[in-house]
């Protein structure tokens, strides 16, 4: 593995679009979203495929929804897939 920028650390991340792709239909500059993008989440700007990204729920605070893809689903394999917790 040898990336072309410095590796920096963060994969999920939520925050509000700046600007888009040509050709990019969704999201839309000023949309709030939600993305997994591998690396580099931690900086204040990134860059993330437009399938990366997803709606952030209006309910949401910026913190819990960047925590929703890698932590929730982490978490839900663990309690539900591996440990087979029932109701």
């Amino acid at each position: 593995f040898k990336p072309e920028l410095p590796f920096t650390p963060g994969s999920e991340l939520a925050g509000v679009v700046y600007a888009v792709g040509a050709g990019v239909s969704y999201p839309k500059v000023g949309d709030r979203v939600i993305a997994f993008i591998g690396h580099g989440a931690f900086a204040q700007q990134v860059l993330a495929p437009a399938n990366a990204v997803m709606p952030m729920p209006a309910a949401l605070d910026f913190p819990t929804a960047a925590a929703i893809t890698l932590t929730y689903g982490t978490s839900h394999h663990g309690v539900i897939d591996r440990a087979q917790l029932k109701a």
